[in-house]
């Protein structure tokens, strides 16, 4: 069982030269995770959304960090379940089409 999801998938070949990069297979978003536990990436949205304009109101956070926060809430849910980085070549690969 594999709680975050499906895996980014590399298929290669060898050749005389080395390897070849045949297909990249995505793995899940955390969103298509959440989605697999009945979370709706939507609806968790909308909460954030308007707890973030509530606080904003009440002038618990500031304009930047309302966008900040909603920003990044945002790349979380598109992102890879996994960790990575920028360096990591699979997290490179994952964007390849």
């Amino acid at each position: 069982h594999n709680l975050f999801g499906n895996t980014n998938v590399v298929h290669i070949s060898l050749t005389s030269q080395g390897y070849n990069l045949d297909h990249v297979v995505k793995g899940d978003t955390v969103t298509e995770v959440l989605n697999n536990a009945q979370y709706d990436g939507k609806d968790l949205r909308e909460i954030i959304r308007c707890r973030t304009e509530k606080a904003l109101r009440n002038k618990k956070i500031t304009l930047e960090e309302s966008q900040r926060l909603l920003q990044n809430f945002e790349h979380t849910l598109t992102g890879y379940t996994y960790l990575a980085n920028s360096d990591n070549r699979f997290e490179t690969l994952r964007d390849h089409d």
